[in-house]
């Protein structure tokens, strides 16, 4: 893998993931226990005012969920917990929602 510095994502059915470069080899750093991904983009207007929405597909434990979540309330990083439940975990740490926004994206 050519840049060593750049941060990389993965996901697998465990999760999202950040790899990082530690001792000439990448290791996983788990960032939750769900997967998504954006497969669509939306201008939703009520014919004053527009915002964007995204059709996201999450998949943890084997059940899939298709969601459509605010511009707003992906950049929070909270739709995890209130449109996929309890058991959709987002690890504990320093930047993390903003790491998976940026994997999910």
């Amino acid at each position: 893998m050519g840049d060593k510095t750049a941060d990389r994502f993965e996901m697998t059915a465990e999760g999202i993931f950040r790899l990082v470069y530690v001792d000439k080899k990448w290791i996983p750093v788990q960032l939750a226990n769900f997967s998504a991904e954006i497969i669509n983009e939306l201008i939703v207007t009520d014919g004053i005012a527009q915002h964007i929405e995204f059709e996201i597909k999450a998949v943890l434990g084997g059940k899939t969920y298709l969601l459509d979540v605010t511009a707003e309330e992906f950049e929070r990083g909270d739709w995890p917990l209130r449109r996929i439940g309890a058991g959709a975990i987002v690890k504990a740490g320093y930047n993390t929602r903003d790491e998976l926004r940026e994997a999910i994206q």
